[in-house]
Order: structure tokens, then C-alpha cells, then sequence
């Protein structure tokens, strides 16, 4: 892609976020067999926070303007939103299709009579599941 000295650059990363840069240098190198072009971008902020540094270093997808960083962000987003919203999807049809039938009240009882599990912590370190019974299910003589 062709770029110009004072080009706004928007880069979209792997981890959901977005940076932008400004293009302050143009480099032609012409040799007897090519000429190759590069450019030096630099972060945007503060004066002392600014770092300059090659354009082919940067990562991520490269946009020149924001709406088209936007609507690629927000397809990765619904992209995403979508493949966890199947994997649940999956899950609950593995896992809870043959309780279709069973109702509401009889899942929350079922809850309500389970015993809880939870950890703790010997004096030598050493961790250990408990069980324990609903407070409300122990009856003070």
C-alpha cells in the first residue's frame, strides 16, 4: 500500500484494541537491482512518550481511517460473539438435552438438596475437598 508523510494509521491488534500512528518519514533506498520504499511511523502522546519506529514493525491489521477499523473491529466482535454463543449452544445440548422434560422446580430442588462443595487449608498446607450440607437441612438439638 502507498503511503504520504502525515498519514493517520489505525492498527487494529490480535488482543481486542486499537493504536493509532502518524507516518513522519518516507525512505527510498535505490540500489542497481531495486528501489525499495519504508516508512517510519510514531505512537501517538506526550513529547517524552513518543516512540518512532519502522512501519513494517508494526502489528496487527493497518487501516487509514477509523469508521474501517471500526467495522473491522466490530465483525471480529460479532465473529466471536457468535462462535461462543454456538459453543454454549453446544454444550447445552450435550449436556441438558435429555432433561428437556424435566421442569423448573424439579431442577431448582434438586439444587436446594445437593450438599456444597468446598476446600480447606490444613495446618500442614495441604488442601482437602469437604462436603457440606445445606445449613438449612441441620436441625440444633
Amino acid at each position: 500500500m502507498t503511503y504520504s508523510v502525515g498519514d493517520i494509521l489505525w492498527a487494529v491488534g490480535e488482543r481486542p484494541g486499537i493504536k493509532v500512528y502518524r507516518i513522519t518519514e518516507q525512505i527510498t533506498s535505490i540500489t542497481l537491482t531495486d528501489t525499495i520504499t519504508t516508512f517510519a511511523v510514531e505512537s501517538i502522546g506526550p513529547s517524552n512518550k513518543i516512540k518512532t519506529f519502522e512501519l513494517d514493525k508494526l502489528q496487527g491489521t493497518i487501516f487509514t481511517s477509523a469508521d474501517d477499523a471500526k467495522e473491522y473491529m466490530l465483525t471480529s466482535a460479532q465473529e466471536a460473539i457468535d462462535r461462543m454463543i454456538q459453543a454454549l449452544e453446544n454444550q447445552v445440548n450435550k449436556f441438558w438435552s435429555d432433561n428437556s422434560n424435566q421442569s423448573a422446580d424439579n431442577l431448582n430442588q434438586s439444587a436446594e438438596n445437593s450438599t456444597r462443595q468446598n476446600y480447606i487449608e490444613l495446618s500442614d498446607g495441604t488442601r482437602a475437598k469437604v462436603n457440606l450440607p445445606n445449613l438449612e437441612d441441620i436441625k440444633y438439638g
